[in-house]
């Protein structure tokens, strides 16, 4: 009978999906269930006899021969999965997780201790998962949170959340999504909710108010998520925050619009409203005005106005002593006034004309030189402007003031066509015209880097080629040149030009040796330089009936050294002092570089015209 049952009782350890080993009092193996064999690799006759400690990574096992000792003298039972991270070592000498059950048993009075064991990996892993997913959930900078579908209810809300919408958990839990965040959608939630009923999932963009009453923009991305049965039970929300994105974008949007109106040659005034309208759309803002300073720089002007009470601003002088737009101008700095009303300084002719709250003073300045002040503002009561919209209004004035600097140095140079002094036209245009067209399309050139939507990147390369186009025309005009040259390339490349086109209208081969550091030295007396080529190079057009011709520029010492050489009928330079050959030209250009002119010449012999430019 005792037999039958110890056969039974065998029969039953070796049927159950745990393993079982037993072992005695001395930590000997006595028993290995068919599951353990499958569990630890090993067969039974191979474990049976041996310490327990064979099972045990080796690390571990001084260790586990001390807790074994104490359990033996006070055996208890241990539950399955009691917390413990046990590892079983295999016969293969990989190691497998494992959660291990204890039971002590006495069997004709000698201590036997079974030990349960479960192959715990995929729990493990499970485990892992569900702690990576929560750690990722509540620590992710999206806003996550999951709602009732039914009624919008929020049950779950993490960290993101919290910091992008401004309620902690406790306060939105339990709370309707929609009417908490004040959501805004891009199609009528019915639209919405049949996607994610046909689909399992929506995508858009979303307009949502903060606890503090700023609003942001989402990208939002959603999941259905379903019960047992299919029903439709919770939605999951990852709504990442695109406030700034969307308003970059939007600022390069109105960037490029007043650039194309400056290309278009539309005036000041038009510039300047446009600059306004911008300004007040960029923030959502209910006014915004332009003023310009007045001729006595003591006070400024509003010029231009667009949104509420606009028509009553036009004109409107505001004085700079102790005045919010004074300390603007004084300081070169915006500022921020949360109500102007109660500001000490607020202009009173300002203030008294229309009722602002909030408001935003920033100047227009390029460099040192400043140009007027955007004033952007929202009634008494509104919200304080947010340090995103105080960015981005500074930014787009930024990029405003070097177009109004364009529009008013262009407004000059029209005056100045009236004029007949060229040459101070000439370094007038060099000095102002192309270098705010320069700055211009640096400053397009750097928004079209930011942007990250093709066609506006797209229109703002056209309009940098426009401003390239304009530059070049000027510089030919500067030169004296015909406008097929483009010296805008450098001066090497300018010679170059110069020597291409001299060889297709003549035939005489030309050749041009540079050293780049010299015409880098020179760089900034293209101007001069040029016209001395090109004088040269007439002359052996008119007078050499030359084969060949070299344009040189060198940098001996100090000096920079052109040279222009031709093996024509040469002349003798004596005799031609007065009588032509440009000899006059040549001196009065080189005079103006400061420069030393000698023409060596001989008949028959050819002539070489040096110019030496100090250093």
């Amino acid at each position: 009978m005792a037999r039958d049952e110890q056969g039974l009782s065998e029969s039953i350890l070796a049927a159950m999906a745990d393993g079982v080993i037993v072992t005695d009092a001395g930590g000997h193996i006595v028993y290995v269930s068919s599951k353990a064999e499958e569990l630890s690799g090993y067969r039974k006759e191979d474990l049976l006899g041996r310490p327990v400690e064979v099972l045990v990574p080796g690390a571990l096992r001084e260790l586990h021969e001390r807790h074994r000792s104490g359990y033996v003298q006070k055996p208890v039972e241990r539950d399955m999965g009691s917390g413990l991270d046990i590892q079983l070592r295999r016969a293969d000498g990989k190691e497998l997780p494992v959660d291990i059950a204890l039971s002590p048993l006495r069997v004709e009075g000698d201590l036997r201790v079974v030990a349960v064991i479960r192959d715990a990996a995929q729990k493990r892993e499970d485990e892992r998962r569900i702690r990576a997913q929560a750690t990722l959930m509540e620590s992710a900078y999206d806003a996550i949170l999951v709602r009732s579908f039914e009624d919008g209810t929020v049950f779950a809300w993490n960290q993101g959340s919290t910091e992008l919408y401004g309620f902690p958990a406790e306060e939105a839990t339990g709370r309707v999504v929609g009417d908490l965040l004040q959501t805004v959608y891009p199609e009528p939630w019915e639209d919405v909710e049949r996607r994610l009923l046909e689909e399992g999932r929506w995508e858009g963009e979303l307009t949502h108010v903060r606890k503090d009453g700023h609003p942001v923009v989402t990208s939002g991305r959603w999941v259905l998520l379903r019960g047992d049965h299919g029903e439709p039970q919770a939605i999951l929300e990852i709504n990442r925050d695109i406030t700034a994105e969307r308003r970059s974008q939007t600022r390069m949007a109105a960037v490029l619009e007043v650039a194309q109106s400056i290309l278009a040659g539309h005036g000041a005034d038009q510039v300047l409203d446009l600059i306004a309208r911008r300004a007040r759309e960029l923030v959502q803002a209910a006014l915004a005005a332009v003023a310009l300073p007045d001729e006595d720089t003591e006070s400024s002007t509003i010029r231009v106005a667009e949104g509420a009470d606009a028509a009553r601003l036009h004109g409107l002088r505001l004085p700079h002593d102790r005045s919010v737009i004074g300390r603007a101008v004084a300081h070169g700095d915006p500022v921020v006034v949360e109500d102007l009303a109660s500001e000490p300084d607020a202009s009173p002719e300002l203030v008294q004309t229309t009722a602002i709250g909030p408001a935003l003073y920033v100047p227009l300045a390029v460099e040192d030189n400043y140009l007027g002040t955007v004033i952007v503002t929202n009634p008494p009561g509104s919200r304080p402007f947010s340090q995103d919209e105080f960015t981005v209004v500074q930014l787009f004035s930024a990029a405003a003031a070097v177009a109004l600097q364009y529009t008013k140095v262009r407004e000059t140079l029209d005056r100045m066509r009236l004029l007949a002094d060229r040459e101070r036209i000439g370094r007038e245009l060099h000095d102002g015209v192309i270098q705010t067209l320069f700055s211009v399309g640096m400053s397009l050139q750097s928004t079209a880097v930011l942007s990250h939507e093709d066609e506006v990147a797209r229109r703002l390369q056209d309009n940098i080629s426009t401003v390239d186009q304009v530059i070049r025309d000027l510089r030919n005009y500067i030169f004296e040149l015909r406008p097929g040259i483009l010296r805008d390339q450098g001066l090497e490349q300018a010679l170059r030009r110069l020597a291409d086109d001299f060889y297709r209208q003549t035939g005489v081969a030309t050749a041009v040796d540079i050293v780049p550091e010299a015409a880098i030295r020179v760089a900034g007396k293209g101007t001069e330089l040029l016209p001395v080529v090109s004088e040269a190079l007439s002359n052996v057009r008119r007078h050499a009936k030359a084969e060949t011709c070299r344009i040189k520029l060198s940098s001996p010492g100090d000096a920079v050294v052109l040279e222009v050489e031709d093996d024509g009928l040469g002349f003798d330079p004596d005799r031609a002092l007065g009588r032509g050959h440009g000899l006059r030209n040549f001196r009065e250009r080189t005079q103006r570089l400061g420069a030393e002119l000698d023409i060596q010449s001989t008949v028959g012999s050819g002539t070489t015209v040096r110019v030496t430019i100090p250093a």
